[in-house]
């Protein structure tokens, strides 16, 4: 009797491991879909997976039909698609982690840490998850904990990306001087980053350096075509010389390539 308990308990315990693995979305058997994905044709990777909900709802159809969703900037349908999926996996960590991403550019950053602890509760990737929070927490102004983040981060992987992140700590502190100072190392040790370049055309805008400034956004938008806009660089000019309404207008008419640059410029320079 001992004997067949321990058995069921094994069996069950590895079943539920099993499940669980499982559990996390898996686009192999969606392959239509995934190439309209991939493509950015996301009306038709919506429809695609509207379609499959139909016929078999399930973890991978609400988690791509909720990117699709994202990537078309409907957040809030989004978020419920993706809630759609955790009702189904409560055990993976990948959904939370895509929650807090949607929470956070809707502008929820405390509850999007809320998600990637869960996340990260459920054995998600470290580093990605250090990155998201240390993001939050300098929307939250809270640069004590968000530089805790940073360092743990860079206590992994010493890379261009996790000292971008400092970078961006530096900038919400209005730390500019640090921000060009580390920008130029890292643009030094890795002249291929455009978001380096770009943040460094940011921080010299801080310090009012045109010649700078436009400098580092050519070298970015020649290394990356997502950083490719003049209307980016004629802003920036607009803003350098004082002419702040029309250089948030000069943004706002960005082709949709570099929209989230221009996102980014109009909510730090246009309120």
């Amino acid at each position: 009797m001992k004997f067949y308990s321990l058995t069921f308990i094994f069996i069950t315990i590895t079943t539920l491991k099993f499940q669980g693995q499982n559990q996390c979305p898996d686009i192999s058997d969606y392959l239509k879909g995934e190439i309209f994905f991939e493509s950015h044709k996301y009306y038709d990777a919506i429809a695609f997976f509207l379609s499959e909900n139909k016929k078999n709802p399930n973890v991978t159809t609400h988690f791509y039909y909720s990117k699709c969703l994202f990537k078309l900037e409907y957040y809030t349908q989004a978020l419920e698609a993706n809630s759609k999926a955790i009702e189904i996996a409560e055990k993976c960590a990948e959904l939370y982690y895509w929650e807090g991403q949607i929470l956070k550019t809707i502008g929820s950053p405390l509850e999007a840490i809320n998600s990637l602890n869960k996340a990260n509760s459920l054995g998600y990737d470290k580093e990605k998850i250090l990155i998201e929070l240390s993001d939050n927490k300098i929307l939250l102004k809270d640069f004590k904990n968000a530089q805790k983040d940073i360092d743990k981060l860079l206590a992994i992987s010493n890379n261009t990306s996790n000292n971008l992140m400092q970078v961006e700590l530096f900038l919400a502190q209005n730390k500019n001087k640090q921000a060009i100072e580390t920008l130029k190392l890292i643009t030094s040790k890795d002249s291929h980053s455009a978001r380096a370049y770009f943040l460094l055309a940011l921080s010299y805008m801080e310090v009012k350096d045109l010649a700078n400034s436009i400098e580092a956004y050519k070298i970015s938008s020649s290394i990356s075509d997502e950083f490719s806009d003049p209307n980016i660089t004629n802003g920036i000019e607009q803003y350098m010389e004082g002419n702040n309404t029309q250089a948030c207008k000069t943004w706002k008419a960005t082709g949709k390539l570099a929209k989230p640059l221009a996102k980014e410029l109009i909510e730090k320079y246009c309120k």
